[in-house]
């Protein structure tokens, strides 16, 4: 007599089924009470020959009330690997690493899982307090496409991937990066303005990490946004304005106010904006070229 064993989750103990048929298709097993249950192989649908090639993911993962992890990741289908970790992570702050050739073939191949053409720019859940996350796909160095999850509403094979990248940073040795957050949501100019996500705000700062630093530049710089240098805990709300300070950009040279209030000035070495279609009208939700 062949028996199926497995494990209880629930009231953490053994137990054990008779098999009364055993093939490659499936498993038919017969319970104490004498009931059949019929086990069938499943085989997830894949996406590989529909998806577009993917060289770069960023995913952010924002607080909720209560002790959710706060963080953000991008890595690359190189392995090339930057965290920073905000709040309630094993560890916070900024941290870089070269992913191995296989966890990084492990993390790009559940792309061919994931139905990209039928994502959902937004997807939202009616409970309140929950966390959200957001996922960004580039390709060929351009981002085209970013999805917002909030309360885990998102199709499985989505959720799965931003699990796995958003918790990489355990499973691999970090190096510190000494470095200031720099993280502005909006960027105005007139009537046009650009609105960001969380992961692509992740993704410009991880840009302009890799930006070259000039010594001038005469051109106009039209959009102008606000980020906070880091807090201290204890601070009032009050003197939120004494850690704040600008940025002015044309989307590829960024005039970057630091903390001591002199400037630095970075060329991106491309457009950020008009490449990856971020402006906008006011008032109007379809992003444009600049």
């Amino acid at each position: 007599m062949i028996h199926y064993l497995f494990l209880v989750l629930l009231q953490k103990k053994f137990d054990s089924q008779k098999i009364v048929e055993l093939s490659k298709n499936k498993i038919v097993l017969e319970t104490k009470k004498k009931n059949l249950i019929t086990l069938i192989p499943f085989k997830s649908k894949t996406y590989e020959k529909m998806n577009p090639p993917i060289d770069k993911i960023v995913v952010s993962k924002s607080p909720c009330y209560g002790s959710c992890p706060s963080n953000s990741t991008v890595i690359d289908n190189k392995g090339n690997f930057l965290f920073y970790g905000d709040s309630h992570n094993l560890k916070n702050g900024f941290f870089s690493s070269k992913v191995s050739s296989q966890i990084t073939k492990e993390i790009f191949n559940e792309l061919k899982y994931v139905d990209f053409h039928a994502l959902k720019p937004k997807y939202s859940s009616n409970w309140t307090d929950m966390a959200s996350s957001t996922i960004t796909f580039i390709s060929k160095g351009k981002i085209i496409k970013t999805v917002y999850d909030y309360g885990g509403e998102s199709p499985f094979e989505l959720r799965r991937l931003i699990r796995n990248i958003s918790y990489l940073y355990q499973n691999i040795s970090l190096q510190t990066l000494k470095t200031d957050p720099i993280s502005v949501y909006d960027f105005t100019s007139g009537t046009q303005t650009i609105d960001l996500k969380e992961s692509e705000i992740f993704h410009l700062f991880s840009e302009l990490l890799k930006a070259k630093t000039i010594s001038s530049y005469s051109g106009n710089l039209p959009f102008t946004g606000k980020y906070l240098l880091p807090v201290p805990t204890n601070e009032d709300y009050k003197n939120l304005y004494l850690y704040r300070r600008s940025i002015n950009t044309d989307g590829k040279i960024f005039k970057i106010q630091l903390e001591d209030k002199t400037f630095k000035m970075i060329d991106l070495g491309y457009n950020f904006f008009n490449d990856n279609h971020l402006i906008r009208v006011k008032n109007d939700s379809i992003r444009r070229p600049y």
